[in-house]
């Protein structure tokens, strides 16, 4: 296990998403958290706190795995992951799906343009 801090350098940052067991997404607020999705983007497995956030963002477990705020649900999930490589091979060969299939720019231009159409016309 690595804590390295905050990492600004973005080639580092790439390598250490690119050459990680699983990369441990921790955040209980906030929304859409550009952590996770640039770890999906470099093709990380996930081990992601169970909130509805990550949830969305890992579409219901499909492309990460989740651990509840405590120290146990997260080394059973370790452990888990560990015992089945495979597994985590799954996940990391699906995370760039998700990214293309829910977060380019054109699906989140369409999303707006949508939203505004209902905003403005009133449906």
């Amino acid at each position: 296990v690595r804590f390295t801090g905050y990492v600004r350098d973005q080639d580092l940052l790439r390598e250490l998403y690119c050459g990680c067991f699983a990369y441990l997404h921790g955040h209980e607020f906030g929304g859409t958290n550009p952590a996770l999705l640039k770890a999906l983007g470099f093709g990380a497995c996930i081990l992601a706190l169970d909130t509805p956030f990550s949830q969305e963002v890992l579409n219901r477990g499909r492309h990460g795995v989740y651990f509840e705020k405590d120290p146990q649900s997260l080394a059973d999930v370790v452990d888990e992951l560990e015992r089945s490589p495979g597994d985590a091979e799954q996940m990391r060969s699906r995370a760039r799906d998700r990214i293309t299939e829910r977060y380019t720019w054109e699906r989140v231009v369409d999303e707006y343009e949508v939203l505004f159409s209902r905003l403005v016309h009133g449906s």
